[in-house]
């Protein structure tokens, strides 16, 4: 028999064919340099101007970017680079937004040809620098641990009384709402009760810590979600967990919309998947839901949609995770009832009370600043929300009729936003899962668009060209 010898002589191989297959490898990862060299260059940049933002904001102790006041900083509280010796001022704050954002442009340029771990790794890098900071633009993380220590330790309930009440708690003074109920869903405040049995700092820490964690875990479910559609995982981790808004409001902020956000891609994950178990899915949803009432538009499109797992879905079994979803509410309702009795439905009173003002820059306060209105009428906010109800309507019609849902519902998500008197800049982060996961080029540019709208709110020079700061509702 013939034999068949290989030989090797200075690094070169003379079997046919590998000489021939190793140019065709040197080739296509030529042709792929000039286009992976800026994505992984901005990977890079993502990383360093994240690093800065959370230096620069250890050093500061007030200020519209650090929403606290020195007097009353405890030193418990302090970042791990609070010794730093760097301040965030104005200008800076504006150099690093346009950093991340130059950064942002880069990695999605190149996005899909980057693999998924180095996404996913320095986005793990970003997440924990933002949560070695102090709280940005915002105090909410201190009105989640207030009401929960209003239940687990005052004895009061946080939907019918106020953590003004509190009198002498440490946390008191930190309270950006002392005299509002809560307007989370009563599972998130039964979440966040066991972590307020912990010491003040360490509750704080622990909360820094869950939100981190938990945006990262919806990026890397959205990747996964989006490789069982047929979407690149990478460039849709990409777009949904590099977006700056997502990383200065959302993440630097502490926000709960990361732990929402978490369970939303936990479900979108179940229907999705090769093997989709839309009962599973539903009950995610239903949860993030009950975490906060903004998820609801989530289980609602998907129950609505004839194929939502991409096969038709049978009358009988339509009816049966209606019929799920329903007793998930239910239960979810019985455990509000059963921790906070009768008053436990007061977060939408909290949530009423919040479409009666006005943020700042919000689309109907800058429609009445347009058309030199005094404030922000309240007939005009009712337009606003009634051309969304009509556009909602047509959205539920075409789903009904066969539109994609998450499509559907990114669309409905983004209207939301448009239409609400109440819209703070880490609101920007809900349709981006949908937006990264869909196929419509349209709503990925309005996801981009409320975005970095959404970022101006605090930049120097360029929030001054849009209308006055938020004012009360007449």
């Amino acid at each position: 028999m013939p034999q068949v010898v290989t030989l090797a002589y200075r690094g070169r191989s003379t079997v046919p064919g590998v000489a021939a297959i190793t140019g065709d490898l040197r080739a296509e990862a030529q042709r792929s340099l000039p286009s992976l060299r800026p994505a992984a260059f901005g990977l890079a940049v993502l990383a360093g101007g994240c690093a800065v933002l959370a230096i620069a904001a250890a050093g500061s102790t007030a200020g519209v970017y650090l929403p606290s006041q020195s007097a009353v900083w405890p030193a418990a509280y302090a970042s791990p680079f609070a010794g730093a010796g760097l301040h965030l001022s104005a200008n800076l704050f504006l150099a690093l937004t346009g950093l991340l954002c130059l950064a942002y442009a880069l990695i999605l340029a190149g996005g899909e040809r980057l693999p998924l771990w180095a996404v996913l790794a320095t986005l793990a890098l970003c997440y924990g620098l933002l949560a070695s900071g102090p709280p940005l633009l915002s105090r909410d993380i201190y009105g989640y641990l207030a009401y929960a220590r209003m239940a687990a330790l005052h004895g009061l309930n946080p939907y019918s009384r106020l953590p003004a009440e509190m009198v002498g708690d440490p946390l008191l003074p930190l309270a950006g709402w002392p005299y509002q109920h809560t307007p989370y869903g009563p599972l998130f405040t039964a979440l966040t009760m066991p972590i307020a049995l912990l010491p003040p700092s360490a509750a704080f820490w622990t909360i820094k810590g869950i939100v981190a964690g938990c945006a990262w875990l919806a990026v890397w479910l959205v990747a996964r979600a989006a490789a069982a559609r047929g979407v690149d995982g990478a460039r849709a981790a990409v777009f949904f967990g590099a977006n700056p808004a997502f990383l200065e409001a959302a993440v630097g902020g502490d926000h709960n919309d990361a732990i929402v956000l978490a369970a939303v891609a936990a479900g979108l994950l179940a229907a999705l998947s090769q093997a989709p178990r839309l009962g599973r899915a539903v009950g995610w949803l239903v949860a993030a839901t009950a975490l906060k009432l903004s998820a609801a538009l989530v289980p609602a499109f998907l129950l609505l949609s004839p194929r939502p797992a991409g096969s038709p879905l049978a009358p009988r079994r339509r009816a049966a995770l209606v019929g799920w979803a329903a007793l998930l509410l239910a239960a979810y309702v019985l455990l509000a009832l059963i921790l906070f009795g009768g008053g436990a439905f007061g977060f939408l009173t909290a949530l009423g009370a919040e479409q009666r003002i006005v943020s700042p820059h919000s689309l109907p306060s800058e429609t009445a600043i347009a058309l030199g209105l005094a404030g922000t009428p309240t007939a005009l906010r009712t337009a606003f929300l009634a051309a969304y109800l009509l556009a909602l309507l047509y959205l539920a019609w075409r789903c009904a009729r066969g539109m994609d849902w998450l499509t559907a519902c990114g669309y409905a998500t983004c209207g939301l936003l448009l239409a609400s008197a109440w819209f703070l800049p880490w609101y920007a982060a809900w349709p981006l899962p949908f937006a990264a996961l869909s196929r419509s080029r349209g709503l990925r540019l309005l996801a981009l668009a409320i975005s970095f709208y959404a970022l101006t709110f605090h930049l120097p020079y360029i929030s001054a060209l849009l209308g006055s700061p938020g004012h009360p509702a007449p």
